[in-house]
This record gives structure tokens, C-alpha cells and sequence, in this order.
């Protein structure tokens, strides 16, 4: 977050991660729970809509899938590339620590009774599984445009440089809202 509002502000990345992180506390402390549940909410829609539309967009601006499929080495292209030990034990590794992180117990807890915070638990595994592969998308585009892109510059030069501004605003927004999201529930 604090690097794309350097970014498009001009200010340093210090002074951008000491804003970010005010606003950020201020809306958790004098809002409590019930802010961060709303501010989710928004974040959420921002975040899905923005990666969402942004996919097309950007396919659209690079020639379709095909051209990227050509772009990129095939072994790019597979889900095993790591192996599937590796596959696994991420999967394991991600599914033990990501249900028991503070961040998520909390919720749970703020849940009007346990049914509700199962429910709500497994819509937002199932969510988060489909969604995935929309800024993997993103990024695999990056990298057949930008071949020397670093990771954490991809998305915002794919916005940058494919998108029409005002779509690239709403991506970036998208990013945004990701981050304060996290950082409000590990408050």
C-alpha cells in the first residue's frame, strides 16, 4: 500500500507507511470491531471487483490469452513447477495456519453463534480458492510483458501500462483495500 501511494503521490515510502498506518489505526481504534467488519466489506468488494475487471482489460490490451500463453516458457504455464510435494505441503501448511491466525479467530469470535462462523469460514475458503487464480492471471501477464518485472511491481506496472487510468486507479485501489484489510483485522 505504501508503495503505490509513493508512487502515485510522490511521497517518500517512509512518510506513506506512517499515513497509511495512522489512518489505518485510527479507523480500528475508534470504530472497533464493528469498523473493521464494514471497512472488510468494502475492501472486499473493491478488491474482488478491481482484480476482476482488471483481467479483461488487460488480456484485451496484450492480444488475448493465446499471446500470453506464447510469451511465457511452458513450465511457466504448469501447476506442478514447485512439485507436488511442495504443492501439498503448502496447501497444508496454508489451510492449518490460515484458519488459526489471529486475524480469523477473531472474526470467528465476533460471529453471532458458531454456525454462523463455520458458514462464514467455509464460504470464505471457497471465495478465496476461486479467486486465486485472478491475480496469478495478473501476474503471469506481467511477467510475459515485463520479463524483468520484479514480483512486488507487477501488478501496478500491469495497471500502469494496460490499463485505461481510470481503470488502473480502481486496481490499485483493489491493492489498497487488500492491505488495510489485513492490517485492520491484525489489529
Amino acid at each position: 500500500t505504501a508503495t503505490i501511494i509513493s508512487v502515485l503521490t510522490g511521497l517518500s515510502t517512509e512518510l506513506a507507511i506512517l499515513i497509511c498506518g495512522a489512518v489505518l489505526v485510527i479507523y480500528t481504534m475508534s470504530g472497533g470491531m464493528w469498523s473493521v467488519t464494514m471497512t472488510d466489506v468494502i475492501h472486499f468488494f473493491v478488491l474482488v471487483g478491481g482484480f476482476s475487471l482488471a483481467v479483461p482489460f488487460v488480456l484485451h490490451n496484450v492480444g488475448g490469452w493465446e499471446s500470453v500463453v506464447a510469451k511465457l516458457p511452458p513450465e511457466q504455464l504448469g501447476f506442478t513447477k514447485v512439485g507436488w510435494k511442495t504443492i501439498i505441503g503448502l496447501i497444508i501448511m496454508y489451510f492449518m495456519t490460515f484458519s488459526t491466525g489471529q486475524e480469523s479467530v477473531q472474526r470467528y469470535f465476533a460471529a453471532k453463534d458458531e454456525k454462523t462462523a463455520v458458514l462464514g469460514s467455509i464460504i470464505c475458503g471457497i471465495i478465496m480458492a476461486l479467486f486465486a487464480f485472478v491475480p496469478a492471471m495478473l501476474g503471469l501477464v506481467a511477467l510475459a510483458e515485463f520479463p524483468n518485472i520484479e514480483a512486488n511491481n507487477a501488478v501496478a506496472t500491469v495497471a500502469l501500462n494496460l490499463m485505461p487510468p481510470i481503470m488502473a486507479g480502481f486496481v490499485m485501489a483493489a491493492v489498497v483495500s487488500a492491505t488495510l484489510s489485513s492490517g485492520a483485522g491484525d489489529l
